[in-house]
């Protein structure tokens, strides 16, 4: 058995979006959301950054548009992405993973 981040086994469902960036979000708790900006390429994700925690304010300065953020920790920056254009955020839904699902993904 291998061991996959929980952003990465978040990331998996949304691969297809070619040309786009995706954003899981996970709550890391004590006002932080740990994220992993992801370039969807070829059906895969490409990391753009190492997997970080980061204050929701700062928040717009790691991402990039045209975008979907996604997870626990959507809600938490919220107010920091709806500024932003080209974003789209989805705080229901994609916040536990089966990891079933996710090993016919692998």
């Amino acid at each position: 058995m291998v061991g996959i981040p929980t952003l990465d086994a978040l990331a998996l469902f949304f691969s297809f979006m070619e040309g786009h960036y995706i954003c899981p979000l996970v709550d890391a708790k004590k006002g932080r959301g740990i994220l992993c900006p992801l370039l969807c390429i070829r059906g895969k994700h490409e990391e753009l950054t190492d997997h970080k925690a980061i204050k929701p304010k700062d928040i717009s300065r790691v991402i990039k548009t045209p975008c979907l953020c996604f997870g626990t920790g959507a809600a938490l920056c919220e107010e920091f992405l709806a500024s932003l254009e080209n974003i789209t955020i989805i705080k229901d839904g994609f916040t536990r993973v089966s990891m079933e699902r996710c090993l016919k993904k692998v």
